[in-house]
Formats: structure tokens, sequence, C-alpha cells
């Protein structure tokens, strides 16, 4: 897949699932990123609101964070 930088806000989390929505504030669009927060702590400690920068892969029809920096 092709890899991809997001930033914004997260408008959308479920911890759980392993899936949020964010918000880019230049544009308004909304997209959904899917991670693994064994392989990216940080998660655990999002909320809803939350600005910040992901990298992400685009494979299997979805966008999956490698890498996520909260600001």
């Amino acid at each position: 897949g092709s890899d991809f930088i997001f930033a914004g806000n997260i408008s959308f989390l479920d911890l759980s699932s392993g899936l949020m929505d964010l918000v880019d504030p230049k544009d308004n669009k909304s997209y959904r990123l899917y991670f693994d927060s064994g392989r990216i702590p940080v998660t655990r400690t999002l909320h809803t609101g939350d600005h910040f920068r992901a990298t992400a892969n685009y494979g299997a029809a979805r966008y999956v964070a490698n890498g996520i920096t909260v600001y």
C-alpha cells in the first residue's frame, strides 16, 4: 500500500475496535483510520477532540496507522 500523512482532530474514537475518525481542519473532510494499540502505545491515551498527526498505509480498502503523534 501507499503511505499517507493525516493531521487533524479526533471526532470519533473506539479504542476497543482500534478505529478513529479525524477531521482535517484544512478541508473539513473526515477520514477513518484503523490502529493497533499494541503497536502504537500512545493510542491508549487518546481522547475525542485531541489534535494529532498520523502516518498510515492504505491497504485492504482502509487506512491503517503505523505512527501517531499527539499535539
